[in-house]
């Protein structure tokens, strides 16, 4: 049986939060919640996607505590493409989101029959979830009213029902708010947390330009329910360019995609050039002949053979050649940029 829940991002302060628990000899357990928007989830021993560092599972076990995975993948779906809050400054429904983090955390909470749950929230850090109305909303709509610890800003809150138990010292908390970032600089130095923190909410998808376009577009051409599981995976991958209404092409950009493409899009149609080392495209959608041979001309300024006159490209399906025609490569970049998403 666990005292309190601890709900993990892979950012400082959820990491602070944890350790200033552990501070009062609590049993904690580390929550950490898929949503398949996280660059966090790409497998348990590899870096993370922005930098040379720990994966979680190993932050976890320097820093002592046990973790437990939820997965809410299509919970997360549906909430966004309709947050009742609205999106921040890309497709982020950054309060919508906190809320259902909150609400699966209260879940793993009664399950656990631990006492509270706690985060790394501090009032008024960040602008879309972080404000002190913001707060009450998510601890009302999330149904842990009273059993909602956050203990980097708790002594500029009202008492949680932990606290006035007797299970968490409130004199040991912290009272933390605004956007300086100094008191959390001395106390993860204290602890020797500077080097494992892996970037909290710069690891989320929906606020990286690049990933929301790509799904704006989605949207546009697709529309909302249409949308499946695979095509959201594929926003994660490559190159992305629209060729038509009915067309998208994603290209690899390494050999790290180049693998993972050919695995995550085994039955689709795929281009290849032939006897060039480069990247591989896949077409999502249906197309005419003159979308192949845009979408070949595209794979080839990509390949090893982007300075030939030509190249031949091959149309590949389940390992079947259906068919090889011949391209220039595109070496307009104005030209790739504009079909680029």
């Amino acid at each position: 049986m666990y005292d309190g829940i601890g709900l993990i991002s892979g950012g400082l302060d959820s990491l602070l939060a944890i350790r200033l628990m552990m501070e009062q000899n609590l049993n904690i357990l580390g929550l950490l919640i898929d949503t398949g928007f996280s660059s966090l989830f790409k497998g348990e021993e590899k870096l993370n996607a922005y930098s040379k560092r720990l994966s979680i599972h190993k932050i976890a076990e320097k820093v002592g505590f046990p973790l437990k995975i939820v997965s809410i993948h299509d919970e997360y779906w549906e909430m966004v493409k309709y947050p009742r809050y609205g999106y921040g400054k890309h497709l982020n429904p950054c309060l919508d989101c906190r809320i259902l983090m909150l609400k699966t955390a209260g879940r793993v909470m009664r399950e656990e029959k631990a006492s509270f749950v706690f985060t790394g929230e501090v009032i008024g850090q960040r602008p879309n979830s972080q404000l002190s109305h913001q707060l009450k909303i998510s601890e009302r709509e999330s149904g842990l009213e009273g059993r909602l610890l956050r203990p980097l800003s708790a002594k500029c809150l009202p008492p949680t029902i932990p606290e006035k138990e007797g299970l968490v010292d409130r004199t040991r908390l912290e009272g933390i708010k605004g956007r300086s970032r100094k008191r959390q600089m001395e106390l993860a130095n204290q602890w020797g947390l500077m080097d494992l923190s892996v970037g909290g909410g710069a690891n989320c998808f929906l606020i990286d330009k690049g990933y929301t376009s790509r799904m704006k577009d989605l949207f546009h051409v697709k529309g909302k329910e249409s949308i499946t599981p695979l095509d959201r995976a594929l926003l994660r991958v490559g190159r992305h360019f629209r060729l038509s209404d009915t067309l998208k092409f994603i290209v690899s950009r390494n050999e790290e995609e180049h693998e993972t493409l050919l695995k995550m899009a085994a039955h689709m149609p795929r281009l290849e050039c032939k006897d060039v080392i480069g990247a591989i495209g896949v077409l999502s959608g249906t197309y005419i002949d003159q979308d192949l041979q845009r979408a070949g001309e595209i794979l080839g300024r990509y390949s090893k053979g982007r300075d030939r006159d030509s190249l031949i490209v091959m149309l590949k399906k389940d390992e079947k050649t259906l068919k090889e025609f011949q391209v220039r490569p595109e070496k307009n970049q104005a030209a790739l940029k504009a079909l680029m998403i």
